[in-house]
């Protein structure tokens, strides 16, 4: 099994290498890690982190494990999170840490997201389970975030530090994680969108927008370098980027009734692309392009019927 890199909103998810020891090594020989983990040692031995990442290429291979180094751009590695996979049974468990320094953040929930998609996606697995010590309820909240229910409590069951904790258990099914995932799509869908176009002087491009492309002010904040302008229920917003990073030709698109009249408008106005005359596309829009003061490109389209 090649294990691929998964990224994140914040995070990116990759094979351990060599490389990486050091720093697992560290993060690892923390108390406060191997007491909130079943396998992990105290005292970490030393060497334990190069040998263990040595070991990843077998297991990866066989198909029965794909461990990621959880990392961030800033900081390198932050833990590790795991899937002990049984390929006969077609389920794998969840496993996860994050080194001290970087807890609080919310990086395992984070983690778990990826890996538990990756592990019904590309893995096509019909179970993922994870367990954790009674005494770490922080760990129970991540595995509810990622769709796991609870499933039940082992009493006394691991025996760790010279003491027996109580470890309860969580689990997800396929066809779970499927209604989940549609949920979290649902939730998010996208209804609006508002385009922001930099500008480099805002006074000027509002007056451009009113007086030459037949815009309506709605709001204008100086102080903050930024406006909104309005049209036939179009809204755009304009925001003053006059420094040397400045982005060149942005655009945005407008879906319109009325084309052709609002291309003779542009036209007398002296606004349309030369480069974007207006013409009937292979996607199935009559449109053309005006610009705006800064170069920002106003792509304006109507359907054509038949």
């Amino acid at each position: 099994m090649n294990l691929p890199s998964l990224p994140t909103r914040r995070l990116l998810l990759r094979p351990f290498t060599a490389a990486d020891a050091p720093t697992v090594q560290v993060l690892a020989s923390a108390p406060e890690i191997a007491a909130t983990t079943a396998t992990i040692p105290h005292p970490y031995p030393d060497g334990a982190a190069a040998l263990w990442i040595e070991g990843h290429a077998a297991a990866h291979a066989s198909g029965n494990a794909a461990i990621f180094a959880i990392t961030t751009p800033a900081d390198g590695v932050v833990g590790a999170i795991e899937l002990r996979i049984a390929p006969a049974m077609l389920h794998a468990e969840l496993g996860y840490w994050i080194g001290v320094p970087h807890w609080g953040r919310g990086y395992a929930t984070e983690a778990a997201h990826a890996v538990v998609d990756h592990a019904f996606g590309a893995l096509a697995l019909k179970r993922v389970f994870a367990h954790h010590m009674s005494s770490n309820p922080a760990s129970g909240a991540v595995l509810k975030k990622v769709g796991m229910k609870w499933e039940g409590r082992l009493r006394a069951h691991l025996h760790r530090a010279r003491q027996f904790h109580d470890v309860e258990l969580w689990g997800l099914v396929d066809d779970e994680h499927e209604q989940r995932q549609r949920v979290r799509a649902a939730a998010t869908a996208i209804d609006h969108c508002t385009p922001v176009l930099p500008c480099a002087d805002l006074a000027a491009a509002l007056d451009h927008y009113e007086q030459r492309l037949g815009w309506r002010r709605v709001f204008h904040f100086p102080e903050r370098g930024y406006a909104g302008v309005a049209r036939a229920g179009a809204t755009l917003h304009l925001m003053r980027h006059d420094g040397p990073g400045r982005p060149q030709g942005a655009s945005c698109r407008f879906r319109v009734r009325g084309v052709d009249a609002l291309y003779a408008e542009y036209q007398a106005a002296g606004v349309v692309d030369p480069k974007g005359p207006l013409e009937s596309k292979p996607w199935g829009l009559r449109e053309f392009v005006a610009l705006d003061r800064d170069g920002n490109a106003l792509h304006f389209g109507e359907e054509t019927r038949g």
